[in-house]
């Protein structure tokens, strides 16, 4: 749990530090910089729990002045994987709800996102993966995956792009009439 913690809080002070960085466009030939920051950013107040026999962990964000601003559950398998993540509001209220699938491998096949009246907002499926061997041993790295709109109509195709050590160096975003819409390159 301490691990998680230390995690989360890396997590928060990266957001505070890039939350105050200028966008980059990385097809501009000049280099942007960090903008000056003069106040000090205040972190939340965060409080954890873990029910081991419903394998679910809680956080609680409070602002400075002890009000809860978000909670967050997050429902783990037994396999150790979020299987769902439910954030409310300081009042209790759903805000949004995440849910995830896992194959045999561990690897994920499915990502919903359901608004606060549990209807579908967005789902990822349709993954595709291939087993390659590292020096490490083998492992699966993901070649693409879909996005599905509300009506389960597919908006976006995602794929992933890899050096000769299967480190991610890119992503790729078409259509689904195959059009290249973004690239981004890691």
């Amino acid at each position: 749990m301490k691990k998680i913690l230390a995690v989360f809080s890396a997590v928060l002070c990266l957001s505070a530090v890039f939350s105050g960085c200028e966008k980059v466009d990385r097809n501009a030939l000049e280099t942007t910089t960090a903008s000056e920051t003069t106040a000090a950013v205040t972190l939340p107040e965060v409080e954890s729990s873990y029910n081991k026999k419903s394998r679910t962990m809680k956080y609680v964000y409070r602002n400075a002045q002890g009000d809860i601003t978000s909670i967050s559950v997050i429902t783990y398998n037994k396999n150790k994987q979020i299987e769902k993540e439910s954030t409310y509001d300081g009042e209790d209220n759903l805000i949004n709800m995440k849910a995830y699938k896992y194959d045999e491998n561990s690897n994920i096949i499915e990502e919903a996102l359901y608004n606060s009246e549990n209807k579908l907002e967005y789902m990822y499926k349709d993954y595709e993966y291939k087993k390659v061997k590292t020096d490490k041993g083998e492992k699966y790295i993901e070649i693409k995956h879909n996005r599905y709109n509300s009506e389960m109509k597919c908006d976006a195709v995602f794929k992933y792009k890899y050096d000769e050590n299967y480190n991610r160096t890119g992503m790729e975003t078409y259509s689904p009439e195959g059009n290249l819409l973004t690239r981004n390159e890691f």
